[in-house]
């Protein structure tokens, strides 16, 4: 594999990836492929970017889910390591739904939201390259 990073992109769906990310994962992700002793994923770096529909502040101890996004992480720590892959600090952006879509300023606000986004995403995978 000539790539150097990985990306996981995705929604945040019930506090994880969505299903048919988690299938591919299941599909892709095999023992000497991605880990084992012939693995070939070791050495790369996994950076997972993903956009949540709750605000922050449902994310938070006292908050709607009681728990933080950060608590959500150790999964993708562990399949990152089982892989020797180098998991680098995610991408989020809290907020990212349709419950804001009743006006055409909301629906501005919220591409302009996944722009930024996308612009930390791109901003993080060119200061691995550079």
């Amino acid at each position: 594999m000539t790539a150097d990073v990985i990306v996981l992109q995705f929604l945040f769906s019930w506090y994880s990836m969505p299903g048919l990310l988690k299938l591919w994962l299941d599909k892709v992700f095999l023992h000497g492929f991605s880990h084992g002793s012939r693995g070939k994923l070791g050495g790369k770096k996994l950076l997972v970017s993903f956009t949540t529909g709750a605000p922050a502040a449902a994310y938070q101890k006292d908050g709607a889910f009681k728990h933080s996004v950060e608590d959500y992480i150790p999964q993708f720590e562990t399949t990152a390591a089982l892989c020797g892959l180098d998991f680098l600090p995610p991408v989020y952006t809290n907020g990212v739904s349709y419950f804001s879509r009743e006006s055409q300023e909301k629906i501005e606000a919220q591409k302009q939201t996944a722009r930024e986004h996308a612009d930390r995403v791109i901003a993080t995978i060119r200061k691995l390259m550079a």
